[in-house]
């Protein structure tokens, strides 16, 4: 079983990581229309409405709730906390947040973790444990900056998508070096990772 905060933590550390990277030239990187992502053949909803989630894969979920005390610039010690809301299909977690316990939420990310949930991108389906191969044609401008990134750091490195219909969210495909295979998926919102 997946501890899923220890999963969460390291999700977040790495994409804090892989955003420095990013900055480089954004031009670089492809993109994506929202339109274009689907999970199991499904739309993904890209939303701050955790009941289109769950209306879309099913009441088949565990729901926990994570109060983070975070400090942003400026704040203070006794600053608000942070809730995040994880619902976890096995092998499908969608996170979100709120500044308040009963406040609004936002969509954090979408992790695919299991081969279960397969991604659609332009009639391509991509699943965990796929080579790196699949990704190639989808997004060939990406692919190229993955693959020096993967040479260069001889690790576990993303592949950066941006989703053009929204500003702040990224697909990325986590690849493991050796075996040069997708180790996870995610949608994620770069907002919550400053």
């Amino acid at each position: 079983m997946v501890n899923m905060n220890k999963l969460f933590d390291w999700l977040l550390i790495a994409i804090l990581c892989s955003s420095c990277t990013i900055e480089q030239d954004l031009t670089s990187y492809d993109s994506i229309s929202k339109e274009e992502i689907k999970i199991n053949n499904k739309q993904i909803a890209i939303n701050n409405n955790p009941n289109d989630v769950i209306k879309i894969f099913g009441e088949n979920y565990t729901h926990k709730v994570k109060r983070v005390k975070e400090l942003f610039s400026g704040e203070l010690e006794d600053s608000y906390p942070l809730f995040y809301y994880d619902y976890d299909f096995k092998g499908l977690n969608i996170n979100y947040f709120s500044y308040d316990e009963n406040g609004a939420k936002y969509l954090n990310y979408y992790l695919i973790t299991n081969d279960k949930y397969i991604l659609s991108i332009r009639n391509q389906k991509i699943k965990i444990g796929d080579n790196i191969s699949v990704l190639e044609t989808l997004f060939p401008k990406s692919f190229l900056i993955m693959k020096k990134q993967l040479n260069k750091t001889k690790s576990n490195v993303f592949m950066h998508v941006f989703i053009k219909d929204y500003d702040s969210y990224l697909l990325l495909f986590e690849i493991e070096y050796s075996t040069k295979k997708i180790k996870s998926i995610t949608i994620q919102n770069m907002d919550n990772t400053d």
